[in-house]
């Protein structure tokens, strides 16, 4: 129940930073705009951000799997300095990670408000891509 909640929460909230930007109206009146937003145009902003998480996970997974379990082992090899080396590369690595995926999130959450409020992808997106993930209600 608490999870449901959680991504319901997620998504109602998806276009609120693009809202309060481009609308110039406050935090409730944003949440609420983005409600209806996500009611028009349901499903897009979960499925684009599925997707960018599926990718960012799969990255931080071979990181922490060869970074951690690296240094672990080096650790255990007796080579500390490499070891600790390779872990502090793997923690840039995933901070970095973490960085790329809210910048795309924001990017992704930007291009949804405009394709939701205009009915056309913002210049540089590829029309069929926005359309294809992007379909309105009783279309």
């Amino acid at each position: 129940m608490k999870g449901a909640l959680g991504l319901a929460w997620a998504a109602a909230t998806f276009l609120v930073v693009p809202i309060l930007a481009a609308e110039g109206i406050g935090p409730i009146q944003a949440i609420e705009r983005s409600t209806v937003l996500l009611r028009k145009t349901w499903g897009e902003n979960l499925v684009g951000n599925a997707g960018i998480s599926v990718v960012m996970s799969a990255i931080s997974s071979v990181t922490v799997f060869v970074g951690i379990g690296g240094g672990v082992l080096l650790f255990k090899s007796g080579y500390l300095a490499l070891g600790a080396a390779v872990f502090a590369a793997a923690i840039t690595t995933l901070l970095l990670v973490i960085l790329i995926a809210a910048t795309l999130s924001g990017i992704y959450a930007a291009a949804v408000y405009v394709y939701a409020v205009d009915g056309q992808p913002p210049a540089g997106f590829d029309n069929d891509m926005i359309r294809a993930a992007f379909t309105r209600k009783g279309a």
